[in-house]
């Protein structure tokens, strides 16, 4: 058994059997999102024009990595576990025809995780930075979620994260070359 199938079943093993962790599992899988979502608003709330300048880059950041997932989900198409292995404890909806490989859901969070964390450290904010790490733990929790629910394996999420965290860097660097660094460096 590949090693990417023997950890799949280890981790959605876990699913169908506890209807905390499930439901746990669920909202991770779908709801965290938004609540990264959130993150982002925090620096715009409350450094006005560079936070909004982080929330655009944010958006353009996840904005990549969704179309360069799904131009390499078609090109290299992947059927999600659900579709090809028996026994998997499929714990939301997500159709038979979709891809697997990459994550689109990691891509997005890791997109805008990794911009928290890089505008956190341009910033040398403890405060931010510490927002910074929520933001990657919530989007390792999503990554971790979504192989959980049966309908992704583990190298989706980790080449969706890999796909986001590239794609924040992308935004990151082109935006520092044609803006300069105006952020304040001053803590909160």
């Amino acid at each position: 058994m590949p090693f990417d199938v023997a950890v799949f079943r280890i981790v959605n093993g876990l699913a169908g059997k506890n209807p905390f962790l499930d439901a746990l599992g669920v909202a991770a899988a779908s709801g965290l999102v938004f609540i990264l979502g959130v993150l982002v608003i925090v620096p715009f709330l409350l450094r006005r024009k560079n936070g909004l300048v982080f929330a655009v880059k944010s958006f353009l950041a996840a904005a990549v990595g969704w179309a360069a997932s799904e131009f390499i989900g078609f090109v290299f198409f992947r059927p999600r576990p659900f579709v090809v292995l028996a026994g998997v404890a499929k714990l939301i909806d997500r159709g038979a025809w979709e891809r697997s490989f990459p994550s689109g859901h990691a891509t997005i969070v890791f997109a805008v995780a990794v911009s928290l964390f890089l505008y956190a450290r341009e910033l040398r904010n403890a405060s931010f930075r510490a927002l910074s790490y929520i933001g990657l733990a919530l989007a390792a929790g999503v990554a971790l979620s979504r192989v959980f629910v049966g309908v992704h394996y583990p190298l989706d999420v980790l080449g969706g994260a890999f796909l986001g965290t590239l794609a924040a860097a992308t935004v990151f660097v082109i935006g520092r070359a044609v803006t300069p660094n105006k952020h304040e460096t001053r803590s909160m």
